[in-house]
């Protein structure tokens, strides 16, 4: 699983990428499970607690599919 984005400015943001994008991906023996671009507002630590919480949730959600 890898996690990466904007979780405060620092002058990457762009309108069309502002603060608070996150992109989530999850691999598993080289095949995408998911592959996700988010868009969490708030502070810094809430938009980390909103990706890890995400994070849970589409692994959550692959491994109820996978049985």
């Amino acid at each position: 699983m890898g996690v990466t984005g904007l979780t405060a400015q620092g002058g990457s943001e762009t309108p069309e990428k502002p603060v608070g994008t996150m992109f989530i991906h999850g691999i598993k023996n080289g095949e995408i499970i998911f592959s996700t671009r988010c868009n969490f507002v708030g502070s810094r630590e809430e938009i980390i607690l909103g990706s890890i919480n995400h994070c849970a949730e589409l692994l959550w959600e692959y491994l109820q599919e996978s049985g």
